[in-house]
């Protein structure tokens, strides 16, 4: 039973990851990316472990109008498994893009798809945490023991960390690492 135990914990210990760190991407995409949007875009510079970074929108990348909305996706070092995203936009006159779907369970009438725009509000709930001096909010995952949302408003840009595997400790060591990027 002792040697079940001695197993278990070595497992653990090499399969959680307790450190962040973010393997270079494309400098060309990002630096695109960051030289078009109509805020500030802000990037993590955690060096403890190595990530593969995906820009997910805007996908494709299209400078002939202002980006509005930026995600990065962060991988495993094989690009299979997401720990984490970065979500970015600017925090004041920015509309969320929502749809809403009607589905008629009787089968009487056909199913509907609404698109409509939202004006954004910061979510103020929460456990409040400084970051560099901001006010950020957390939020736990659904089995509240890793992940979550952590939440904050710096330099007129919404950032808003989402994982379901990054304990919140270090949700909020990498946030305390969050840097504009050098186009802006």
């Amino acid at each position: 039973m002792r040697h079940k135990w001695i197993a278990i914990v070595l497992f653990l210990t090499l399969m959680l990851p307790s450190k962040i760190t973010l393997s270079a991407v494309d400098p060309t995409d990002l630096k695109q990316v960051s030289g078009h949007t109509d805020f500030k875009l802000f990037v993590p510079h955690y060096n403890k472990q190595h990530w593969k970074l995906e820009i997910k929108d805007p996908s494709p990348i299209d400078t002939s109008n202002p980006i509005t909305l930026v995600r990065l996706h962060y991988f495993d070092p094989a690009g299979h498994d997401l720990w984490f995203r970065i979500e970015q936009h600017s925090a004041y006159d920015y509309n969320l893009k929502k749809t809403q779907i009607s589905v008629d369970m009787s089968g009487t009438r056909d199913n509907k798809l609404d698109e409509y725009e939202e004006e954004f509000k910061f979510d103020d709930s929460g456990e409040a945490i400084s970051i560099n001096g901001v006010i950020a909010r957390y939020t736990p995952g659904h089995n509240h023991s890793a992940g979550g949302h952590l939440r904050w408003i710096q330099d007129e840009t919404y950032i808003d960390i989402d994982s379901s595997r990054l304990s919140k400790y270090d949700m909020i060591e990498l946030a305390k690492t969050m840097q504009p990027t050098k186009n802006r």
